[in-house]
């Protein structure tokens, strides 16, 4: 738990992705671990999140499977961006109503 929370923090701290079956031989975990993937998740181009993926044997979390979670890490942060954005839409078109009824001078 605690080598977990250490790469978490790793990853928290590089950006970067840490995947198992994409670690280096002498850097890899041994084979008591449970392999771990760690993905960060960006919003507004900053880091987010941490997308933690756990699987049975690092043969599960192949080079294909490494491809596709980067995808649902991007994707993740892409519809938080999306959501920012609406919210900024919706606020900018409340203020615009307002401004349309409203006289700046007597309000």
């Amino acid at each position: 738990m605690i080598r977990t929370v250490l790469t978490i923090s790793c990853v928290w701290e590089t950006g970067k992705t840490l995947f198992p079956s994409l670690t280096p031989r002498k850097e890899a975990t041994s084979n008591t671990d449970i392999p771990v993937a760690l993905l960060p998740v960006l919003r507004s181009a900053k880091l987010w999140s941490v997308l933690v993926v756990r699987g049975q044997l690092t043969e599960y979390l192949s080079e294909d499977v490494a491809g596709l979670l980067q995808r649902v890490a991007s994707l993740l942060g892409r519809g938080l961006d999306e959501i920012d954005l609406k919210q900024k839409l919706a606020d900018e078109q409340i203020r615009q109503s307002w401004l349309a009824s409203h006289d700046p001078l007597t309000g």
